[in-house]
C-alpha cells in the first residue's frame, strides 16, 4: 500500500499572490529585451498583478453585487494576462512561459467558477 500525502489546495488569493511574483521575474526579462517585448512586459505587469489585487478587494467587500464585481474583474485580468503571456512567447523562451499560460488559465477557471457560484447564491445578476 502506497501512502500519499495529499497537498492541503492552495487559498487562491495565495495562489495569485505567487503567480504575480512569477510575472514580476518575467517582467525583468523582458524589459532586457528591445522593442514590443517592453510594451508586452508593461502590461502583463499591470494585469497580471492586480489579479490579487481584486481578489483581496473581493474578500473584503461590503456586499454580495461588490464581492462579484471585483471576482469579475481579477476573472478579466486573469484572461488578459494568459493572452499577454501567449503574445510574449514571440519574445521569450516558450518553455519559461508555458507554465505561466497554464496557471493563468487555472486562476481563470478557479475564479470564474467563484464569481458563477456567488451569483447563482445571490438574487443578483450580471448581465453578459
Amino acid at each position: 500500500m502506497v501512502n500519499v500525502a495529499l497537498e492541503k489546495p492552495q487559498k487562491i488569493q495565495d495562489r495569485s499572490f505567487d503567480f504575480a511574483f512569477r510575472i514580476v521575474s518575467l517582467h525583468e526579462d523582458l524589459c532586457s529585451k528591445r522593442g514590443a517585448a517592453r510594451v508586452i512586459a508593461r502590461q502583463l505587469l499591470k494585469s497580471g498583478t492586480s489579479i490579487g489585487a481584486n481578489l483581496e478587494e473581493a474578500s473584503a467587500a461590503q456586499s454580495k453585487p461588490d464581492f462579484i464585481s471585483k471576482g469579475s474583474i481579477a476573472s478579466k485580468e486573469a484572461r488578459e494576462t494568459r493572452d499577454w503571456l501567449l503574445t510574449a512567447c514571440k519574445s521569450i523562451d516558450t518553455e519559461r512561459i508555458a507554465p505561466l499560460v497554464i496557471e493563468a488559465g487555472e486562476i481563470v477557471a478557479i475564479v470564474t467558477t467563484i464569481v458563477k457560484n456567488a451569483e447563482l447564491n445571490s438574487q443578483f445578476k450580471i448581465q453578459h
